[in-house]
């Protein structure tokens, strides 16, 4: 049974509206070189590979090099549900046809986005034509900055509790503890004024 969803490539360095991304990119995080095999190997064979790589994924490449499938460890789990020998069923049968995949200058935002929305724990890179890497959900996560669950993210200078500060030149910020109005100032430089 190959899984077919249409492929979607990342756009690398733009949001949704085609405005520039800054940050990281997921080539200061993927894995190289990509754990790969055929698309006529065994699901064993296949599940040997990551077990030896200790990595949760194959990456199943075409003559030139391109990704055509992936199949993931949610994917022999879902072969051994469904009685599939693995000796003898083949990757082909059970991998994801035409995986989504990033450029290696894809922000880890874009590409963070792209595995929460459909859903999946693996991007493949592929660079001008190329794959060059792997990217998991447990590369980008390890970039967050996590914190137990009503944990202060920072002090907040009293006046300002409850404000969210953007950029921005002109405004009004309401706060819990108050109200603020500026004008030709940034919202950031003022919300540091009052820091120090």
């Amino acid at each position: 049974m190959i899984n077919v969803r249409p492929a979607v490539k990342v756009d690398p360095m733009t949001d949704i509206d085609g405005r520039p991304r800054p940050g990281r990119c997921v080539a200061d995080l993927m894995s190289s070189p990509v754990v790969s095999a055929a698309a006529d190997d065994t699901l064993a064979e296949a599940a040997r590979a990551m077990v030896l790589a200790g990595v949760g994924s194959v990456v199943i490449a075409d003559e030139a090099g391109l990704p055509m499938g992936i199949l993931t460890e949610r994917d022999l789990v879902r072969a051994t549900e469904a009685g599939a020998l693995p000796g003898t069923e083949l990757v082909a049968s059970w991998m994801t046809a035409t995986p989504d995949v990033a450029g290696p200058h894809t922000t880890v935002d874009v590409a963070f986005e792209a595995l929460a929305e459909r859903g999946y724990r693996h991007l493949p890179v592929v660079d001008d034509g190329t794959l060059v890497g792997i990217v998991s959900l447990r590369d980008l996560m390890r970039l967050a900055n996590l914190r137990p669950a009503g944990e202060v993210a920072a002090e907040v200078p009293k006046g300002l509790k409850g404000v969210v500060v953007t950029e921005t030149e002109v405004g009004d910020v309401r706060g819990q503890e108050g109200f603020f109005h500026y004008r030709q100032h940034s919202g950031v430089d003022l919300a540091l004024s009052l820091i120090h």
